[in-house]
């Protein structure tokens, strides 16, 4: 499309100004707390004040360690009005990654919470709790005021997966946010009344969107817990509670919602995978329904489609948005006929600044544009272009993946599994799981031999090292990887996972607890037999199985169980004891029925057993007859 304006302020500007439109409105709800428009840019502008004091102006890097809350907008705006660009740190990541992190990016201050600082990996850097230090910014000025930032300055530093081993900050300037904002409003057409979700983790650009649809347009953020947005019941409760309106998920989370109404809920847009028609067929009916697409370094989002309900076949990913133009070029960066493949490259006033620290891969993904001003993103991504003028998306031209909406370098998986001390070579691959998903697939070979189940093994040592989501569903052992004639790792020739022995000794169940989990864990995950000492995330699971695990234990159980507890045993022995000592303090709790067993004979009454009936019949014959009876009974 042709440019529509170009920014000239800044993102909280459009804040600042929908404060002054709508002072009293509800702009932002978490668990029973609330803050209006003009309170949060109240107290934005007062931690704006502080922070300016110590030194943040335009382009200055804030980390943003904190939880889901108001004070993760409060910190956020804070930031941005005294100039600087706030860097997410996701309390829940690996330390090891954080430290990496916060190594790179050097922040000149973190803004924290007291629930999370003592988890902050150690730093040099200048702490400020956001809850316990706020006597030191609470009485400062709370109007707004002329900062030195402009639309070509940072907004934030957003990392994602890299292939070298190690994720990439990337560099989002203000001019793209702003465009983003201003194609939601044309896009979405939200109103004042509107409640929109807030469900993405801060360190994704996905929270970017999801804030600023709601901020940038008037409407109400709705944020939660973990626990309350974990993916099937607990989030649909949290929907229709809420009477959220406006949601933005990928399609694997919607999948996993209940199949029941939410009728407060008109629009849905999905993300960060391809969607199936039968999601369209499902959740479009009754409302709008989008599908949208877009790197982190094209400032979030890019193209856009309404789909229809009676869509039949995968949607297209649509047509680019005001102020963006997207091309599919070939190899000598030739554009390349309709219906022919082609690599997609974004240009427009929202492709990034670059990578941080990162001059090498700037220049070999962000090109000068051969078609007009400006650099032109090199996605990776293949589309062709359509009939009708829309994009159909068709993969990637690399090894960089997308798992239920995660962006996943391969290479860099490879490279951790690498650091094992025992691991010869590693290769991660995408595979189907038996349920027909796509799953990580790690093979390895190994140095030395006698390493015990290499599976839970490598899941424990790479959970301290990557994000759930980047951690191989499947490990496979091998003794020698197979090659190509020129002699490199053929990855088409490696084996199917279903087809290999699993390594280590299968224990069958031994409680009626450990055979329910057993077989509710065999549906889930595809596979079987499973024993009493598997592992759960070993044998393919993730987050949104567990969500559907937990769904059918409360309703065999008869009892609320949190997610957590997946994911705090995910070794099928020890969660059937955790959920044995829960139903012991939760009389309601119901736990499987206890089988019978045979007796060969007629068992003889044990001495307490006889003492309980003598003193049953003294309480029904209380006189001195009966009594004597009693005894000579006896």
């Amino acid at each position: 499309m042709s440019l529509v304006y170009r920014p000239t302020s800044c993102v909280h500007h459009l804040f600042e100004q929908q404060a002054v439109q709508t002072p009293h409105a509800i702009a932002a709800v978490c668990h029973e707390q609330h803050l209006t428009y003009q309170a949060l840019n109240a107290q934005a502008n007062q931690l704006a004040h502080h922070l300016q004091t110590l030194g943040v102006t335009a382009d200055t890097l804030v980390g943003l360690y904190v939880e889901r809350s108001l004070e993760m907008l409060i910190g956020m705006l804070g930031i941005l009005k005294a100039g600087g660009a706030y860097v997410p740190l996701d309390p829940h990541y690996p330390a090891e990654r954080l430290a990496f992190m916060l190594a790179d990016a050097a922040p000149a201050i973190v803004l924290t919470q007291q629930s999370v600082r003592t988890r902050l990996p150690t730093t040099n850097t200048h702490c400020i709790c956001l809850n316990s230090d706020k006597t030191m910014f609470g009485n400062l000025p709370d109007e707004n005021f002329a900062g030195n930032v402009n639309a070509d300055n940072l907004a934030y530093v957003i990392y994602t997966s890299g292939s070298t081993g190690k994720p990439k900050g990337v560099l989002v300037e203000h001019r793209g946010l702003c465009n983003v904002v201003a194609a939601q409003r044309q896009t979405f057409a939200l109103q004042p009344q509107d409640r929109v979700l807030q469900f993405a983790s801060l360190n994704f650009d996905a929270a970017t969107f999801e804030i600023w649809l709601a901020l940038g347009t008037g409407a109400s953020l709705y944020l939660g817990s973990r626990a309350t947005l974990t993916p099937g019941e607990p989030l649909w409760r949290f929907l229709s509670e809420q009477q959220i309106s406006m949601v933005t998920l990928t399609p694997s989370t919607l999948a996993a919602l209940p199949a029941v109404a939410l009728p407060h809920l008109h629009t849905i847009a999905v993300a960060g995978e391809a969607c199936p028609a039968n999601l369209v067929q499902q959740w479009g009916q009754g409302r709008r329904f989008f599908n949208l697409y877009g790197p982190t370094e094209a400032s979030i989002w890019c193209t856009t489609m309404q789909c229809c309900q009676t869509q039949r076949q995968t949607p297209p990913i649509g047509q680019a948005i005001a102020n963006t133009h997207v091309y599919l070029l070939d190899a000598e960066l030739q554009a390349v006929s309709d219906q022919q493949t082609g690599e997609i490259y974004i240009g427009g006033i929202g492709v990034a600044r670059g990578y941080l620290n990162r001059p090498d891969l700037t220049a070999e993904r962000f090109l000068p544009n051969p078609f007009g001003e400006g650099r032109l993103y090199r996605t990776g991504d293949l589309a062709r272009t359509l009939a009708d003028g829309n994009l159909e998306f068709l993969g990637r031209a690399d090894q960089q993946v997308k798992i239920r909406g995660f962006r996943i370098e391969l290479g860099e998986i490879e490279a951790v599994l690498g650091q094992y001390p025992s691991i010869r070579e590693a290769v991660v691959v995408v595979l189907p799981s038996p349920r027909g998903d796509p799953q990580l697939v790690a093979y390895v070979t190994l140095q030395t031999n006698g390493v015990q189940d290499i599976a839970t093994v490598l899941h424990a040592f790479l959970q301290n090292r990557l994000p759930d989501y980047m951690i191989p569903n499947r490990f496979v052992l091998l003794d020698t990887m197979p090659l190509t004639p020129n002699g490199k790792i053929d990855r088409q020739a490696l084996p199917d996972p279903a087809l290999m022995n699993q390594a280590g000794t299968y224990h069958p169940p031994q409680t009626p607890l450990e055979q329910l989990l057993a077989t509710i864990w065999e549906d889930v995950l595809g596979t079987k037999p499973i024993g009493r000492l598997d592992h759960f995330f070993a044998n393919g699971g993730h987050s949104l199985l567990a969500s559907q695990v937990i769904a059918r234990l409360q309703q065999q159980l008869n009892a609320e169980i949190s997610i957590s507890t997946v994911f705090e045993f995910p070794i099928l022995a020890d969660l059937a004891s955790a959920l044995a000592r829960q139903t012991l303090s939760n009389s309601s709790t119901r736990l499987p029925p206890l089988v019978a067993q045979e007796r060969p004979a007629i068992l003889p009454l044990s001495y307490a057993q006889q003492r309980l009936w003598f003193l049953d019949q003294l309480e029904k014959h209380s006189s001195t007859y009966h009594i004597a009876y009693l005894f000579r009974s006896m």
